[in-house]
């Protein structure tokens, strides 16, 4: 189950309380994951079709050459 008071402090649901943010979210699918530090979520290239929403910690976006640099 979402928090959904975090959620309606994020920029995503800005002037939204909890309620309204539940609301919001009771017609589509979601999804809780957690990932692990320093796990690659997505590649380079790769299609996303979903929104991530970040409750708890960060995340970091890399982008390397060939040659790894």
């Amino acid at each position: 189950m979402p928090n959904y008071d975090i959620l309606a402090k994020s920029p995503v649901f800005r002037g939204l309380n909890s309620e309204q943010v539940s609301d919001c979210l009771r017609t589509v699918h979601i999804q809780i994951k957690s990932f692990r530090k320093d796990s690659l979520i997505v590649h380079a290239g790769e299609k996303v079709n979903q929104l991530y929403i970040i409750q708890k910690g960060s995340v970091r976006g890399e982008m390397l050459d060939y040659s790894g640099k």
